[in-house]
């Protein structure tokens, strides 16, 4: 989101009848730009493939992902491997042997970290303009 709260270039409205929802409309190239941006020293997901990958192979992987991205937004159907996470535990603080005293850290994939920023970037937006959580834009979360 850009600092005025304006959607990013590559998000979009999308009119059916009298209701308006919000579709991002994804380019090949902010796909390509979140992948480039991936954090190398991040641990890899449960898929076994690591950032740095993702990271180097952006020109190689923006196409196939971004397709893969929209048809998930369109159908609202994310990729199971997607939804997949290695959960680990993390100790705060006091004694070791007090489960109270740890935090899970979740490891996700970095492709289902890339369709997660379209979709944290077009959320806010429906709520600011007050039309909330509208069924399509809530099927994502209840497949």
């Amino acid at each position: 989101m850009s600092r005025q709260g304006q959607l990013p270039s590559w998000a979009g409205r999308w009119c059916q009848g009298t209701e308006w929802s919000i579709i991002p409309i994804i380019q090949e190239e902010a796909v390509r730009e979140l992948l480039r941006c991936l954090d190398t020293h991040k641990s890899m997901g449960p898929d076994g493939i690591h950032p740095r990958v993702m990271r180097e192979l952006a020109d190689e992987l923006a196409n196939p992902l971004f397709i893969i991205c929209q048809q998930s937004w369109l159908t609202g159907e994310v990729p199971e491997d997607w939804k997949l996470a290695n959960a680990t535990p993390i100790h705060k603080k006091g004694g070791r042997e007090d489960p109270g005293n740890y935090r899970p850290v979740s490891l996700t994939s970095a492709p289902g970290k890339v369709m997660e920023q379209f979709i944290l970037t077009v959320i806010p937006q429906n709520l600011q303009d007050g039309q909330g959580c509208q069924a399509q834009s809530a099927q994502i979360s209840e497949r």
